[in-house]
């Protein structure tokens, strides 16, 4: 072809490839490319081959090039084209551009352009590439990308619903659908079965489409017998067009076409193995060819709405019995409150005037009967007082206060209380609090000590011998709050696990055998634990018969502004012989030897101490949000989390709650610059490892005061090794010879297994692990007085990462000073 702007591309041409003319033109008419020249100005073809007159949807090159063709017609949008020349004129070429164009028969076909300008003849040459399929798989994948996002989003949705926001759960569901499936109106009919009518429940409409929610209230099912029929059959229904309605929904038809329906896609919504609704879409503006996808997501989310349907009915029935409960609970307490207030009236009468008669001149037979009264008359009146409580909490009457209050001096006056019990039967009653607590709590004191009131003298009532303690402990969860955790244990009778649900029921005790002898209405447990329950707690209890029993419960009580929690400095004799708790310390360390000499080293100055065990830094920060110690000792190099990182993370939630725990680096790393990294993490002081025994007495008397230095440790009189220290372990661990012997086999254990492991490491070229296992060598060997092994581990960790032969050379002294040391060890044992 000949154009008037120059030369076909079919033509003889000058060819810096070498190609001859007939090889260039069997080239363009074969390619299975599409190959083109089209003028700049108004995209007329001027030429193209066989491949792109195909692509036009033309019959061939002949006919394409037979009658003027103008591919600016063809594109879908005017504006791609315009972008396509703006590129060809700001660099002269295009690549890999892509666009939709309508061919001749008005189908749209998907084409990848590349094609360069020729400004001064004026036309564009290119190669276009039919990437329709491509492009229908990637939008196909897309498209099952957001089907599965949708149903996952939409089941997320479903289990977190409940009655109140269904209603806006399945809207949200249908718009969602309706956008993605690209329809017009998305519904939900519930069906009644008894009544034989459906109801439309849920619609979701397009903009401009007409709402038809209104139209379907109640209809008859006899109105839609062929659509009800398939559905009913668990059946889905698919319409393309209202031709495949058959003849027998006639009835259907003239309802789709009074809602302008032009296809339709129904699937049954399935509840208690019946099918008691319809989920479904609507075409209106054109005819949908529906696929076994969307057949597919609307089956998956018809079995989670229906699952959700049921769900929400069965908690409407739940609801409506708990609340038909609560009201003839409400009247039963009304009832009783009434009563025992009718009762109390002339019972405060009866037991005043019997006081004012025991001041009269009375004979002994006269007091005794009067006593008896006396008796019998305050025996009423505790049970009408607990009737009264009951019926306050059964008609949700009773209201705690919240003021600021001493929990110490609360629990002191509650031991006074019950102390002349205690003595009568010959029991020991004491309490064991923690020496750090707020010093004011907010909270009814009141109704606080009526619950250890109860459970403190329900202990004394049941034990014959031995004692009743109260431990108290703090801990979680700090910003501006303080968890107390509350312990009653006793030595008495026990009581047996199939008598517990029983213990806790109103108006009963373990047994009626136990109400004849002991007394009481059975109703003190469970206001008590009614009260616990409104400050967020709940009472249990773990006992053996003949052995003793321990209820226990937590609550979470405010703490006020000014009221920084502090530590109560007496003295720590005072705080043993008042059996007052004893220090809490945490060790977060990950080598059991070196937890094994700080216990043994804390329990010299503080025999009573309580130590709690972490392996890492994620473990300590778990430990911390439950429980509030008085110190921690965190090893820095921990695996999981280390020291630091740990100490960060908990200095930042400390931030605002009127909290700081003393917290204290433990390494073996005694550098400056470590010591003023871990300062600098939030450690408040350093402990260098072997930890002196002097330095850990000056740490636990900065942070927990009140705690006397035990005496001086025995001299442990053997001559002192080049190699292993004995006397200086022998002296940090408080002159505790068993303790050492311990540590001491422990050690030779764990470091046979390091030596052995680090010439593993050597060998296999693992620079950090080697590091990480030198490094726990050296702090191993220093705590135990291996100073000279430890140094060399020191050497070793350092030189990681360096040449083999001097990792070598070094890993031999190490084994051979711990060669050394095997044979000391042997010898003193």
């Amino acid at each position: 072809m000949q154009s008037k702007e120059g030369a076909g591309m079919g033509e003889e041409r000058p060819s810096a490839s070498g190609y001859s003319e007939v090889g260039y033109r069997s080239f363009f008419m074969h390619s299975q490319l599409g190959l083109f020249r089209t003028q700049l100005s108004d995209g007329l073809v001027l030429d193209g081959n066989e491949a792109f007159a195909r692509m036009c949807g033309v019959a061939d090159r002949a006919a394409l090039l037979a009658a003027p063709f103008y591919l600016t017609e063809r594109y879908e949008h005017l504006s791609v084209r315009e972008r396509f020349v703006t590129l060809l004129q700001r660099y002269g070429k295009v690549e890999g551009f892509e666009g939709r164009f309508r061919r001749l028969d008005a189908s749209l076909v998907w084409v990848r352009i590349s094609a360069r300008l020729n400004p001064e003849m004026g036309w564009i040459e290119g190669v276009a590439e039919d990437v329709t399929e491509r492009r229908l798989f990637e939008e196909h994948l897309d498209r099952q990308t957001l089907f599965h996002r949708l149903v996952a989003d939409v089941s997320y949705d479903f289990i977190g619903s409940h009655a109140e926001n269904i209603d806006e759960k399945i809207d949200s569901m249908l718009e969602r659908t309706g956008r993605l499936m690209g329809v017009d109106r998305a519904y939900v009919f519930l069906a009644d079965l008894e009544r034989g009518t459906i109801t439309n429940t849920h619609e979701w409409c397009a903009p401009g489409i007409s709402a038809e929610k209104e139209a379907v209230q109640d209809l008859p099912l006899t109105e839609l017998p062929w659509w009800w029929g398939q559905l009913s059959k668990e059946q889905v229904v698919q319409v393309r067009s209202l031709d495949d309605v058959p003849a027998d929904g006639v009835r259907e038809r003239e309802l789709f076409v009074r809602q302008h329906i032009q296809s339709l896609l129904s699937v049954p919504l399935s509840m208690r193995g019946r099918v008691s609704g319809i989920l479904g879409f609507d075409a209106v503006k054109t005819q949908m060819d529906w696929k076994g996808s969307d057949v597919y997501l609307l089956s998956v989310l018809s079995n989670s709405l229906a699952d959700t349907l049921l769900k929400i009915e069965v908690e409407r029935a739940l609801r409506r019995a708990r609340d038909q409960a609560q009201e003839a609970s409400r009247t039963k307490s009304e009832f009783l409150a009434n009563m025992s207030h009718e009762i109390r009236t002339p019972l405060t009468a009866i037991l005043g005037f019997s006081e004012l008669l025991e001041a009269t001149p009375l004979s002994a037979t006269q007091r005794r009967y009067l006593n008896n009264v006396h008796t019998s008359g305050h025996a009423l009146l505790g049970v009408v007082n607990d009737i009264l409580d009951f019926s306050k909490i059964e008609a949700g009457r009773l209201e705690l206060e919240e003021q600021a209050f001493d929990l110490r001096a609360v629990v002191e006056e509650t031991l006074a209380m019950l102390s002349l019990q205690a003595q009568q039967k010959g029991l020991l009653l004491e309490a064991d609090l923690p020496v750090q607590l707020p010093a004011l709590v907010l909270g009814d004191a009141l109704r606080l000590k009526q619950v250890l009131l109860n459970l403190l003298s329900n202990a004394l009532k049941f034990t014959h011998e031995g004692s009743v303690r109260l431990r108290v402990a703090t801990g979680e969860p700090g910003g501006g709050q303080v968890g107390l955790h509350f312990r009653v244990e006793d030595t008495g009778i026990g009581i047996r696990e199939e008598e517990r649900v029983r213990l806790f029921r109103a108006f009963s005790q373990a047994d009626t055998s136990t109400t004849r002898k002991y007394g009481g209405t059975g109703l003190g447990l469970i206001i008590s634990n009614r009260i616990v329950e409104r400050m967020g707690g709940h009472i249990d209890f773990v006992s053996r018969p003949g052995e003793g029993t321990v209820f226990y419960f937590s609550v979470v009580l405010k703490v006020p502004d000014e009221s920084v929690p502090e530590v109560h400095k007496r003295p720590a004799q005072h705080l043993q012989k008042k059996h007052f708790g004893r220090p809490f310390i945490v060790v977060a360390e990950d080598q059991d030897l070196n937890v094994e000499l700080l216990r043994l080293m804390l329990r010299g100055p503080i025999p009573e101490v309580r130590v709690k065990v972490v392996g890492n830094g994620r473990d300590l920060l778990s430990l911390l949000e439950k429980e509030q110690p008085a110190l921690a000792l965190v090893d820095v190099q921990m695996p999981v989390m280390g020291g630091m990182e740990a100490v960060r993370l908990w200095r930042t939630a400390e931030v605002g709650s009127g909290h700081h725990l003393p917290m204290v680096a433990l390494s073996a790393g005694t550098l400056e610059e470590e010591q003023a990294a871990c300062l600098q993490a939030g450690m408040d002081d350093f402990l260098a490892k072997p930890v002196d025994r002097k330095r850990l007495q000056e740490v636990l008397d900065r942070f927990i005061p009140g705690f006397e230095e035990v005496d001086e440790a025995m001299s442990f009189h053997q001559g002192k090794p080049v190699h292993l220290d004995l006397n200086d372990l022998l002296e940090r661990l408080g002159g505790n010879q068993e303790g050492m012997e311990k540590v001491l086999h422990s050690a030779s254990f764990q470091m046979q297994t390091f030596i052995q492991r680090l010439r593993e490491l050597v060998r296999e070229d693992k620079e950090e692990d080697l590091r990480v296992l030198a490094h726990a060598v050296k702090g191993l060997a220093w705590n135990v007085g291996m100073q000279e092994l430890g140094d060399l581990a020191q050497r070793l960790e350092l030189a990681a990462g360096g040449p083999a032969e001097g990792l070598t050379a070094l890993l031999t002294q190490v084994e051979a000073e711990w060669l050394e040391i095997r044979y000391i060890l042997d010898a003193w044992e």
